[in-house]
């Protein structure tokens, strides 16, 4: 996995926090934006997305908002307690990673360094134990009824997202516009009931190049 390019750290207060100052500290190319602004974000970028959840819980409305952030970059969440999520939870919803708001300076320090490596950040126990559920999960037949559903374009779209292809990469190679590429990634999602693009190819079990 190639490094991110910038750390957005995504909070409701404009002062800088915590996370922020460290970031700059350790000379990591670092910008803080309020909820609202990340619609102006680009895509097409390596972003690295820290999202401070305040107290929500992970509902329906985090979920949705974790979708959206995740069609622009990659997510981790911070500045929560561990009675908010677990790094299982974390995990299943195709994060990067937790920075629980207990972290010592040094270990937050790493955790940063790793993220930003493009490395997953959770224990080796939490990983181990997906690992082991992977191996002994049989695969499963594609949802061909699912399948059915999508257009050919749609199709398209979906074997890009598998090869980790961001909504710009994906308008530069079909020659249609990011926008465009939006519309269908909601059409997309709206079919398949997935919540992330992790999720959709969970659901879909199907090899990039056999959705062509």
């Amino acid at each position: 996995m190639d490094n991110f390019q910038q750390l957005i750290v995504i909070c409701h207060k404009p002062q800088p926090n915590r996370l922020t100052q460290i970031a700059q500290l350790a000379g990591i190319a670092v910008q803080q934006l309020s909820p609202e602004q990340t619609a102006l974000l680009p895509t097409g970028h390596r972003l690295l997305l820290a999202y401070d959840p305040g107290s929500a819980l992970p509902d329906r409305r985090l979920q949705q908002q974790l979708s959206r952030l995740q069609q622009v970059g990659a997510v981790v969440l911070y500045n929560l307690s561990e009675r908010q999520m677990d790094e299982y939870t974390a995990l299943q919803f195709g994060l990067r990673g937790l920075l629980f708001r207990e972290l010592a300076l040094d270990k937050l320090l790493l955790a940063l360094k790793t993220l930003m490596a493009g490395q997953l950040y959770f224990s080796v126990e939490v990983l181990s134990r997906r690992l082991d559920e992977l191996n002994e999960q049989s695969s499963p037949a594609p949802d061909l009824n699912l399948l059915c559903s999508m257009t050919r374009q749609e199709r398209k779209i979906i074997a890009l997202v598998a090869q980790g292809a961001r909504n710009k990469e994906i308008a530069d190679s079909l020659n249609i516009s990011a926008h465009t590429v939006k519309a269908h990634m909601a059409t997309i999602f709206r079919k398949s009931h997935a919540r992330n693009r992790v999720d959709l190819l969970r659901l879909l079990h199907q090899p990039a190049g056999m959705l062509l």
